[in-house]
């Protein structure tokens, strides 16, 4: 924080890439996709192909 605090132009830096971050990880096709992997990995079953 104290690093970051003098710099603003690091913290946009941050900003920016945590922000593609989120857009590319936390799409809602792939927050489905991994419910639904999480969801037969604990019942025990196979996905079907889509």
């Amino acid at each position: 924080i104290r690093r970051l605090s003098g710099q603003p132009d690091l913290c946009r830096t941050y900003a920016n890439r945590a922000f593609q971050r989120a857009r590319e990880c936390f799409t809602s096709k792939r927050m489905i996709d991994q419910y639904l992997e999480l969801y037969h990995s604990l019942l025990g079953t196979k996905r079907a192909a889509a």
